[in-house]
């Protein structure tokens, strides 16, 4: 029963998101700061559906600013991608983040002349509130799938169990940066 009900999750992520292979092996990464002083990036594997901890990985930011998001972002895909001969890619990279963070992966990605399969995975923001913060009232937030060269995100029912498992890639990911 939960095997089943993880490769309907993977049949339903290939389908939906367009992908070239069921995505068995997934990689989410995160990037934290705490108090504005230090920044880490997070990995986290999931093979199958389950948390695969030999795949975890800690990223001291070495380089980008540590308020600079994104030069974060660059900074720990960079150094994934470099490593890939010896760590083999998964079949999907999941970012935390919206276009900006994807766009950031896929040109780390193309730097390393790599094709990989990615996505960031982004709550919905609060459109109406002059603070971009993430919609609080009415329960389930919707969750806005980003895929390269696609403009629109892809949105899944907030109970799809495609949805359902990359949401726990991202809350480990997050909670593991948090960790550190």
């Amino acid at each position: 029963e939960a095997r089943e009900s993880v490769e309907a999750a993977l049949e339903e992520l290939r389908e939906r998101l367009g992908l070239r292979r069921l995505p068995r092996r997934i990689e989410g990464y995160d990037i934290s700061t705490l108090h504005g002083s230090l920044s880490v990036g997070s990995r986290v594997a999931f093979e199958d559906g389950q948390p695969e901890k030999g795949g975890y990985r800690r990223y001291r930011i070495r380089e980008a600013a540590l308020d600079d998001d994104t030069a974060c972002l660059r900074e720990v895909m960079a150094r994934r991608f470099a490593r890939a001969e010896g760590d083999p890619l998964p079949d999907l990279v999941m970012i935390d983040g919206g276009k900006g963070q994807l766009a950031v992966a896929q040109a780390a990605a193309r730097d390393a002349g790599l094709e990989v399969e990615l996505l960031s995975l982004a709550k919905e923001r609060d459109l109406e509130s002059p603070s971009p913060r993430v919609r609080r009232s009415g329960g389930l937030k919707a969750e806005r799938i980003f895929l390269p060269d696609r403009k629109d995100p892809v949105l899944l029912s907030p109970s799809s169990r495609g949805l359902l498992l990359l949401q726990r890639v991202r809350d480990e990911a997050h909670r593991f940066a948090i960790e550190f």
